[in-house]
C-alpha cells in the first residue's frame, strides 16, 4: 500500500516542478528568448494536469488521454531539440554546405529507420507506433549531433 502511494507521489511530482519552471521563465522574461522550451514546459504541464484529472475522474479514458498528449509532447520535443542545437549550440551550422547535405541525408535515413522500426510491430496502435517512431528519431538525431 505504501509503495503504491509513494509511486504516485513520485510520478506526479513533476507537475509542481514544471509550474515553478514556467513561472521562473516568465518572471525572468526569458520565455521570448526560449519560445520552444517555454511552449514545451507549458504543454507538458497541461498534459500532466489533463492526465491527472482523467486518472482520478475518468480512468477508462486515461489510455487515450495519455497517448494523445504523448504524441503532442513528442512533437514539441523536436522543436526544443531544434532550438537547442541549431539556434544555441551551432548557430552557424547551416552556413557550411557540407553539413547541410550531410544532415539532410542523415535525416532521411534516420526518419526511414524510425518509421520502419515503429511500424515493425503489427500489434501496436498507430498512436503508439508514431510515438515510438518520434522517440527513436529524436534519440538518433541527438546521438548524431553529439558524435
Amino acid at each position: 500500500m505504501f509503495a503504491g502511494i509513494l509511486t504516485q507521489i513520485v510520478d506526479w511530482l513533476g507537475l509542481p516542478v514544471l509550474a515553478v519552471i514556467a513561472v521562473l521563465l516568465i518572471w525572468r522574461k526569458t520565455q521570448r528568448e526560449f519560445p520552444y522550451f517555454f511552449s514545451y514546459v507549458v504543454m507538458v504541464e497541461f498534459a500532466g494536469l489533463a492526465r491527472l484529472f482523467v486518472f482520478y475522474f475518468a480512468r477508462r479514458a486515461y489510455f487515450y488521454t495519455f497517448w494523445i498528449t504523448e504524441v503532442l509532447v513528442a512533437v514539441l520535443t523536436f522543436f526544443v531539440a531544434y532550438e537547442l542545437f541549431v539556434r544555441r549550440l551551432f548557430p552557424r551550422f547551416f552556413a557550411v554546405t557540407f553539413y547541410r547535405y550531410l544532415f539532410a541525408i542523415a535525416g532521411v535515413a534516420i526518419a526511414f529507420t524510425a518509421v520502419h522500426a515503429a511500424l515493425e510491430s503489427h500489434k501496436t496502435s498507430l498512436i503508439l507506433a508514431l510515438t515510438h517512431g518520434l522517440r527513436i528519431l529524436l534519440v538518433t538525431v541527438l546521438f548524431f549531433s553529439l558524435s
